[in-house]
């Protein structure tokens, strides 16, 4: 099916996965590149503007998904409103927030554990470790200057 054209994409595989950053990297410019040839008519003739849509609105969802882990860890942690804020109006918020079009936090929720990688938690995972390792550079230069 033509729309999806861009979603079948080595990009789309891998942000599925939650592949590595190069990885990403990597693919996402043979993404790009996908895009280009669609928008120009060098690749199968086809009209990019239900690819790039429907791109677009899996893109969406995956930034819920996102934005959600967040919002779901945040509502388990009690830290908005000493906990007196469920996890759909925390959903509004974040959606608000972040621009998202995304409906149904609880449905994304049932997505989150159906995860399959090693950790079903990625973002936050990945953000914590991202905060402890520039805390800890932080710390090297510290002591670098002393």
């Amino acid at each position: 099916m033509e729309h999806l054209i861009l979603t079948e994409t080595e990009f789309f595989r891998l942000i599925d996965s939650n592949g590595g950053h190069k990885e990403v990297s990597a693919a996402y410019s043979e993404f790009i590149t996908t895009v280009v040839a669609i928008c120009t008519g060098a690749a199968d003739p086809c009209h990019p503007l239900p690819a790039l849509s429907y791109a677009e609105t899996e893109l969406q969802y995956h930034k819920a998904l996102q934005d959600m882990e967040t919002g779901h860890g945040m509502a388990e942690m009690r830290c908005i409103n000493d906990g007196e804020i469920t996890v759909g109006e925390l959903a509004s918020f974040f959606y608000s927030l972040f621009n998202v079009e995304a409906k149904d936090c609880y449905r994304i929720y049932s997505d989150l554990k159906l995860r399959k990688n090693d950790s079903r938690t990625y973002f936050l995972d990945r953000m914590q470790e991202k905060l402890n390792r520039r805390m800890d550079m932080d710390d090297e230069k510290d002591r670098a200057r002393k």
